[in-house]
């Protein structure tokens, strides 16, 4: 016994001692990223955190957005779902970190038999026919991770884990951008529906006016007709923005899991400013973009089934062990005459399958390859959706000033043509006219503005940002790995 148990501690201190693993060690690919955005972009007055840093639509300053992020936060169910998602691969790793451990188990038993007295061979002489029986006992059963294929399955089972809180990361990623983007739209449409309304107004002054002309004779139903079309078009366009106002409060209601009804609003439209452009180099968005670290954490673990696949050419060892006792009294039980025992190891191995393993390692090799390209294709659609929100913000910024000089220019028209009917070389419908042309310019102006606001959204959602941990924290064991992954 003595040496059968040397025997078991020295293949145990070889397990310890063992510190390889199967398996190519992880090496992140190299991606090619240019050392600047290759689009013009603002940078951040000196000493300025990072806006990407922070919860960055709370520089909109408008408190109604800020709850309503909030409640679309706690109510959004994509987003349980990716909660509990994490939740699920947390469990799957801390189960699979339990086979790096013995596994304690106990069993006890009683019972009474009786043996027939009717036997050919007759019972020995003092042997009752009925009899009881106890038992008790202890077992252990441990795999020695020789080869570590234990430590990759860990690994892997973490890079799960990870790649389900970087996909939980993203759900709020989007989240929020489609609240603020949605936010915004609907601030527009409430201004375009006020701008409708005014030129509504304006249409029913000049066929005012054009009324009393055809009833003076000096102008015909031609015109006052023409009018009518307008003012009707007017109104359809107003039912359009009714609608789009409506589905955008249906849409962000949805967001917020909850039943259709009124947003609140905060500021107007023309007090909304977005926040500043946010800052950072092309390489940041492989520690940023949620996408991206999924993708490499799904790399990870690819990596580590090869190691786990590649373990199963060695052959696996296992510690067994098994005390008790056994008696048919149970007041004999914890007599050392009682006492059972057994210690072994057990040594498993495949001789031949038909080249079936060397299939799976070229399948968990291929996969890797693939989500290698899969890593890299994540960073370069990040790197896009970087510039074109950059070229977006630029080119919006640009129509929307030149817009803002329009209808600067079309109101001092406007004025000129008051000051001209004033001095009786203009008519009332002279003024109306020039007002509605204003008019026009001014809610082409909101679109471009609109379309600014949601290219500054939708860069904070290129770029990424700390921000994105607000719904729910990371899991301890997610938490505590990230750092130590590459």
């Amino acid at each position: 016994m003595s040496r059968l148990r040397a025997t078991l501690f020295a293949t145990a201190a070889l397990a310890v001692l063992a510190g390889c693993a199967s398996g190519p060690d992880y090496e992140r690919p190299a991606v090619p990223m240019p050392a600047t955005f290759s689009a013009a972009k603002a940078t951040l007055p000196a000493g300025e955190a990072d806006p990407a840093d922070r919860r960055w639509w709370q520089a909109f300053g408008d408190p109604a957005l800020d709850a309503l992020v909030e409640a679309a936060v706690a109510g959004n169910r994509n987003l349980r779902v990716a909660v509990a998602r994490v939740q699920e691969y947390e469990a799957r790793a801390g189960t699979v970190a339990a086979d790096r451990y013995p596994t304690l188990g106990y069993r006890a038993g009683a019972g009474r038999e009786r043996m027939s007295e009717q036997r050919a061979i007759p019972l020995p002489l003092g042997v009752s026919p009925t009899n009881n029986q106890f038992e008790g006992g202890l077992s252990a059963r441990w795999e020695l991770d020789l080869w570590g294929r234990l430590k990759r399955a860990d690994e892997a089972a973490m890079a799960e884990l990870l790649s389900a809180e970087e996909a939980r990361r993203g759900v709020v990623l989007t989240l929020v951008t489609e609240v603020a983007t949605g936010y915004a739209t609907l601030l527009r449409l409430d201004a375009e529906l006020a701008a409708l309304d005014a030129q509504a107004a304006l249409h029913d002054e000049k066929l005012r006016l054009q009324a009393l002309m055809v009833a003076g004779g000096s102008a015909t139903e031609l015109v006052v007709e023409r009018t009518r079309a307008d003012l009707a078009f007017n109104r359809a366009i107003a039912s359009r923005v009714l609608r789009a106002r409506d589905e955008t409060e249906n849409a962000l209601n949805f967001l917020a899991g909850r039943p259709a009804g009124p947003i609140p609003r905060g500021r107007t439209f023309a007090e909304l400013q977005p926040p500043g452009v946010p800052g950072g180099l092309p390489s940041d968005l492989l520690q940023r973009r949620p996408d991206v670290r999924q993708a490499e954490q799904d790399l990870i673990a690819a990596n580590a089934r090869i190691g786990i696949v590649k373990s199963r050419f060695l052959p696996s060892i296992s510690l067994t062990a098994a005390f008790g006792a056994a008696s048919t009294s149970l007041s004999n039980l914890t007599l050392r005459s009682a006492n059972t025992g057994l210690l072994g190891v057990e040594l498993l191995g495949t001789l031949f399958d038909f080249g079936r393993l060397e299939g799976e390692v070229k399948v968990v090799e291929a996969q890797r390859l693939q989500l290698a390209e899969a890593y890299a294709a994540a960073a370069a659609q990040a790197l896009r959706e970087v510039e074109d929100a950059l070229v977006a913000g630029s080119r919006s910024a640009e129509r929307s000033s030149a817009d803002q000089r329009r209808v600067q220019a079309l109101q001092r028209v406007a004025a000129l043509q008051r000051a001209r009917e004033s001095g009786g070389s203009a008519t009332a419908l002279d003024v109306l006219g020039a007002d509605l042309e204003a008019g026009e310019a001014a809610m082409d102006a909101l679109q471009a503005r609109h379309d600014g606001i949601a290219a500054s959204i939708a860069l904070f959602k290129a770029m990424g940002g700390g921000w994105i941990d607000l719904a729910a924290p990371a899991p301890q064991a997610a938490a505590s790995a990230a750092g130590a992954q590459p």
